[in-house]
């Protein structure tokens, strides 16, 4: 709510008073003279409006006077011949109708009460189609339906009949003026009349206008949307703009609908209305024609009648406003004057609030004899009062502390609930916390035991603290269970008071306080320990376990592929296969120990997400590579469907890459030369991306009641699958819980004999939900390409691609390609690689071109450029630059040789090796110097610093969980000194990491090994890769965290 500040100068509240004052007079007095304006103009044009009606009513008895006229010449003429209808009535007829104007008759007749109306002179009629001549008539008119006829017979005076219309002209419709006929002795001859066209009334009514004007052409300018209509006695229109609610059709009876004006004006014979028409407020006003008893109706917008008020009330605010002004303006001058003594009196004031009564100042004030002077006269009087008033008002202060003892006597000792007791435990008096938190009314208590209200089993212990507490002041806290109204039990915590002996209470003071809900959250506070305790002991139990078992098996594993190298290389073939299977047997050993330990933590909520954004196409090609030798094992047949955009997607990549893997390598157990199918799809699907991985497979296919059970730990279709396939039935459950993690999913299609599908459907854009709260877009491990050493070859012969990405990725370096000159300098800014291979006979900018744009660029200068060419010109490349020349075919050993050259030289080859393990130690050390690098061991992190001081090493192999000092306090220690800070370092662990760990680690390692699951190359070529590059960059940029698992 927007507030504005108050006026604090006597100035500005003068002007905001007074002038809202005088805004509040104008605006009523405006509001009075608007109110009285409409009232007057109200009531004038009401007064307008109905002499405009009753213009038209006596307009039309005048037109029905004159056209009267002709039944009356018809009487006279009749009467003068007798009783019998005369010879040449019909000439006589057809003379009048002639002599009549066109618009105002459109037929004359006389018809005979006594003769029959089949008689040829009963019915005497001429009209304009038929003059000079008579029409035939063919009815009774004696009839009570004809009344033109009985009309004027029962009234016995002239008629005005309701309108009909001419069968012998259908188009129009006319209104019967007639009259009866009379001789000498007062008897009926009959009835003579004239038919007029109803065009001619309406045309009296359609001029009708609240305010009428004479200029036609004005008035259409100046249509103001009033309108006049005509009502006859039977309440029907026959005269309205609107011609759709006029009578149509030859039936004169029939019932015409009135509009909504109109039943008003069918309701009073006179008068006027305020009508609601089409959301337009109207009025309506009325009056009957006393001749023909029809009423005349003029119709006029709200909006018209008001006009006039609205400019009045336009000219009075303008007026008032005005007015307001120049008194703003006069308040503001008077102000001033006013608050040159108010500042006076404003500073003597301050001076007395600061105990200096000197106030002379006003003296000149105080002799004026106006309103100021006699304030100033008073408040000189009231400063020499201040002593006075000081001392009554301590003594006032002294009466109002002893009037509130007994109160305070009460407040000092009350909590949350008080009750006061009799000395027999009957309650006296309860506070009204009594209501909120048990339930009772005070009056319910008053008078009753307080301790039946305690349960049974409490009673015994309140009495016992109740007695003591009315011999002495107070009684210790006791808790009991006090009864609730509605019928539970809350816990009480109380202590009695002793206040029998005060007068003012002479009772027994118990505080109570309800302390149920904190009961309750202890109970809860102990259980919720003893379940973190439990988990934390099943957590440290994985934690243990992984470590334990990985440790053994990484020994195994690694010994044996030691002994299968040497076995290799000392001729002993026949030991071969026997290591393979003892290599292979441990594997699937880890495979199972790991897949237990997943489903362990997955059930234990421990399993956490780690995301990463990667191209989604390498790697279900990584995946399908991987998966091959599977395919071709049961000589199946295998088809890849790729969309040409699959994009980059944000998820977990080995979690991923794994569920796929599952999927796959189950396609290929189940299936035997078959086919098996692998489509990789990106839509849209419920407002977000999704990425679809379909695995179709032509095998065993599954029941309904194999496919219910599938996706179940430790379990397969069924045990017959289990002995004849192998397996323990964990791949698929794990693989499930994975997607759901990631906030998808994987369903399953299948009928026996016809083969699986299953699709794994994950969001393109895992949310941080789903990964437990980590920040989007931000991975703890990233892809190993990322930081591995990077060579562009330029060259313009594919075939030279493919060869040395595969000779390069051998030795551990990442390989990019560009098929022209500019395309390698576009790609070499791109990525800024650590070395460049560069042809020199190339379409377009040849090598030479390349070469010089590449070192004539500051960014690119530095990084070394090997040339490969048939042409032996080795000056002319190192002379523009080149770092090194060879010339083609290109030997492998010589190429590799130059790069590991930029990536440091063999004196840097040195390894401290951290491991408690006395077996993995011995295997890393051995299989390192197998690769060419001296290896330092350390059974512990303290003794690894102790070799850091004694030994110049390149990188570090790290194991986290050791004795005496573990791998975290090992790089904290490490890092902290500067000529160690930028050393690389392997960890090599069986420690399975959390998130903590990972943030802990982050940016203090290069690479995360876990012991087991990595391959002996892979460890080679990362320790090679980051000796490179740290003698290659000088330690000048911490190394990132990938993970291997």
């Amino acid at each position: 709510m927007l507030r504005f500040p108050a006026p604090r100068g006597l100035s500005a509240k003068l002007n905001l008073y007074i002038g809202g004052a005088t805004c509040a007079l104008l605006i009523l007095t405006v509001w009075v003279g608007y109110a009285s304006s409409r009232a007057i103009v109200e009531q004038q044009t009401n007064a307008e409006a109905l002499k405009q009606v009753q213009s038209i009513t006596e307009k039309l008895d005048d037109f029905v006077n004159r056209i009267g006229e002709l039944p009356n010449a018809i009487a006279v003429n009749q009467q003068s011949a007798g009783d019998e209808p005369r010879r040449d009535t019909v000439s006589y007829l057809a003379r009048l109708l002639n002599n009549a104007q066109l618009d105002e008759a459109q037929s004359v007749y006389i018809a005979f009460e006594r003769l029959d109306w089949q008689d040829p002179m009963a019915h005497l009629r001429v009209d304009r189609l038929s003059a000079p001549r008579a029409v035939e008539a063919n009815y009774d008119f004696h009839q009570p339906a004809y009344e033109w006829y009985n009309g004027p017979k029962q009234t016995g005076e002239s008629y005005i009949s309701e309108p009909f219309f001419d069968a012998r002209r259908p188009d129009a419709t006319l209104v019967s003026v007639s009259r009866p006929v009379y001789d000498e002795r007062g008897g009926l001859l009959g009835v003579a009349g004239t038919d007029v066209p109803l065009d001619r009334l309406r045309t009296i009514v359609a001029g009708i206008r609240l305010r009428p004007t004479y200029d036609e052409k004005a008035s259409e300018a100046e249509d103001e949307g009033d309108y006049g209509f005509l009502v006859s006695r039977a309440g029907r229109l026959i005269a309205h703009p609107n011609e759709d609610l006029l009578a149509q059709g030859v039936d004169a009876t029939e019932e015409i609908t009135n509009p909504e004006d109109g039943k008003y004006v069918a309701a009073e014979p006179e008068g006027f209305a305020r009508v609601i028409m089409r959301g337009e407020p109207r009025r309506v006003y009325w009056a009957t024609a006393s001749k023909t008893g029809w009423k005349v109706a003029l119709n006029v917008p709200e909006a018209t009648i008001l006009r006039p008020v609205r400019e009045l009330a336009f000219n009075t605010v303008l007026v008032g406003g005005l007015s307001l002004l120049l008194m703003i303006t006069l308040v503001s001058i008077l102000a001033r004057r006013i608050t040159g003594p108010v500042n006076q009196l404003t500073t003597a004031a301050a001076f007395v609030e600061a105990d200096n009564y000197q106030v002379a100042g006003l003296d000149r004030l105080a002799g004026a004899q106006d309103e100021f002077g006699q304030l100033a006269r008073g408040f000189q009087r009231m400063v020499r009062e201040v002593d006075a008033r000081q001392q009554r008002l301590k003594q006032a202060e002294e009466a109002l502390r002893r009037s509130e003892s007994h109160f305070r006597s009460l407040i000092e000792h009350a909590s949350d609930i008080i009750t006061v007791l009799d000395a027999a435990g009957m309650v006296m008096y309860g506070s009204p916390s009594l209501e909120r938190i048990l339930g009772y009314d005070p009056a319910d208590l008053f008078g009753k035991r307080f301790i039946d209200y305690i349960h049974p089993q409490d009673a015994p212990l309140f009495s016992s603290a109740f007695v003591p507490s009315s011999q002495r002041a107070a009684s210790a806290p006791v808790e009991f269970r006090f009864l609730h109204k509605d019928g539970s039990w809350r816990i009480l915590e109380a202590t009695s008071t002793n206040l029998l002996q005060d007068p003012s209470v002479q009772g027994v003071i118990v505080n109570s306080r309800d302390i149920t809900e904190r009961r309750r959250a202890m109970e809860l506070e102990r259980e919720k320990e003893a379940a973190d305790a439990a988990n934390q002991a099943k957590s440290q139990f994985l934690a243990n376990m992984s470590h334990e078992l990985r440790t053994p098996l990484n020994a195994i594993i690694g010994y044996t592929e030691m002994l299968q190298e040497e076995a290799q290389d000392l001729g002993h073939e026949e030991y071969l296969p026997d290591l393979g299977k003892i290599h292979a047997a441990g594997r699937h050993l880890l495979e199972l120990i790991n897949a237990v330990l997943d489903i362990s933590k997955i059930e234990a909520g421990k399993m956490e997400l780690y995301l990463e954004t990667f191209d989604v196409a390498p790697m279900v090609k990584d995946v399908v590579n991987v998966i091959h030798p599977l395919v071709l094992k049961n000589d199946n047949r295998f088809a890849l469907h790729v969309e040409d955009d699959l994009g980059f997607m944000q998820a977990d990549l080995t979690k991923v890459r794994q569920s796929l893997f599952n999927l796959l390598s189950n396609a290929c157990k189940f299936t035997n030369d078959g086919q098996i199918d692998l489509s990789v799809s990106r839509h849209l699907r419920d407002g977000g991306e999704w990425m679809e991985f379909r695995v179709r497979d032509s095998g065993i296919g599954m029941t309904e009641e194999h496919m219910a059970r599938l996706f179940e730990a430790f379990s397969q279709g069924d045990s017959s699958m289990t002995r004849r396939f192998g397996g323990t039935g964990l791949g698929l459950a794990i693989s499930r819980r994975f997607c759901q993690m990631m906030g998808g999913d994987i369903t399953v299609t299948s009928h026996p004999g016809e083969g699986s599908t299953f699709t794994i459907l994950l969001p393109v854009k895992v949310s941080e939900t789903a990964a437990g709260g980590e920040p989007a877009g931000v991975s703890l491990m990233p892809s190993a390409l990322e930081s591995a050493s990077m060579v562009l070859v330029i060259d313009d012969d594919v075939r030279v691609h493919d060869l040395l990405r595969r000779s390069l990725a051998k030795e551990g370096f990442r390989v990019e390609a560009a098929g022209s000159g500019e395309e390698g300098i576009r790609k070499a800014r791109e990525l800024h690689p650590d070395a460049i291979t560069l042809d020199v006979m190339m379409p377009g900018l040849d090598g030479w071109a390349v070469l010089s744009a590449i070192k004539s660029d500051p960014d690119l200068a530095d990084i070394p450029v090997v040339m490969l060419t048939i042409v032996d010109d080795q000056n002319k490349g190192y002379s523009l630059g080149a770092a090194d020349y060879l010339t083609k075919p290109i030997e492998r050993d010589r190429l590799v040789s130059i790069l590991k050259r930029f990536a440091g030289d063999a004196e840097s080859r040195t390894v401290l090796v951290a491991e408690d393990d006395e077996a993995t130690r011995e295997m890393l050390a051995r299989l390192l110097e197998g690769a060419g690098w001296k290896a330092v061991t350390a059974p512990h992190g303290r003794a690894a610093l102790d070799a850091l001081e004694k030994h110049s090493v390149a990188l570090v192999l790290l194991d986290l969980m050791m004795p005496e000092m573990d791998g975290f306090e090992f790089l904290a220690e490490m890092r902290r000194r500067d000529e160690w800070r930028d050393l690389p370092v392997i960890v090599v662990t069986a420690k399975d990491l959390t998130a903590e760990d990972r943030l802990r680690l982050n940016g203090q390692v290069g690479l995360v090994l876990q012991k087991g699951v990595y391959q002996t190359e892979e460890l080679l070529a990362e320790t090679g890769r980051l000796v490179a590059a740290r003698i290659r960059k000088g330690g000048q940029d911490k190394p990132r965290l990938p993970v291997r698992s």
